[in-house]
């Protein structure tokens, strides 16, 4: 179908299933998922042929979108078409366990790491760490999203992630997480905080990622 001629109605149809492919600039004419568009029409600019009267100039996307979809359809598609970026670190390790060395590449700032700063009390960093840093960053993100979601603006939510390293049997395994954390939320009651906090200790996206393994909640509201 031709989105230059289409009718309102099957303007939603166009919408939805042209919004994933209309991120890059039109070559001449393509068909993405049904829909042609003409070689002049880049990613944000749309014709309009036969939409209703009060549409006689050029449309563009986000207009097109606007009078042709819903507030919930808009969202939905939204979130469905989200592209997520690939997160990336490094770590270098040289030389033997126990005489080795190591470093980790975050943001360009390379962390050393050895033996001592995993199973001891020595300087650098280690894996479980990292992890830890992690998690407690998501946490934090997820109960805010959560607070705001329930109509509660937090002021602040700090979170301590402390993951255990034990021996078992054939050697070594992350055995729990613990997780503290403090919020300061204004007009919140106790209960539903403790019902959000213990939703995002289960759902959040590194959480998930730890499934199998213990995770404790102690969450704390603070007043004022």
């Amino acid at each position: 179908q031709d989105i230059m001629t289409m009718s309102l109605k099957s303007a939603k149809n166009a919408v939805i299933w042209c919004m994933a492919y209309m991120k890059r600039p039109s070559v001449g004419f393509e068909k993405r998922a049904g829909c042609v568009i003409p070689h002049y029409v880049g990613p944000a600019t749309l014709l309009r042929h036969s939409l209703p009267a009060r549409f006689s100039k050029p449309l563009n996307f986000a207009e097109l979108i606007r009078v042709s979809l819903t507030h919930s359809e808009r969202d939905s598609i939204k979130h469905s078409t989200m592209i997520m970026p690939v997160r990336t670190a490094e770590a270098v390790w040289q030389g033997d366990l126990l005489n080795g060395e190591g470093k980790v590449t975050v943001l360009d700032e390379h962390v050393p790491y050895s033996f001592a700063s995993r199973f001891e009390d020595s300087a650098g960093t280690n894996p479980e760490e990292l992890l830890a840093a992690g998690h407690a960053g998501c946490v934090s993100m997820a109960l805010s999203n959560e607070l705001a979601k329930a109509g509660y603006t937090p002021n602040r939510v700090h979170t301590v992630a402390g993951v255990h390293l034990v021996k078992v049997e054939g050697g070594i395994a992350i055995s729990q997480i613990d997780l503290t954390i403090e919020a300061d939320v204004p007009g919140i009651d106790e209960s539903t905080f403790q019902e959000l906090a213990e939703g995002v200790k289960s759902n959040c996206p590194v959480s998930k990622l730890f499934q199998g393994t213990n995770i404790t909640l102690a969450a704390t509201l603070q007043s004022g």
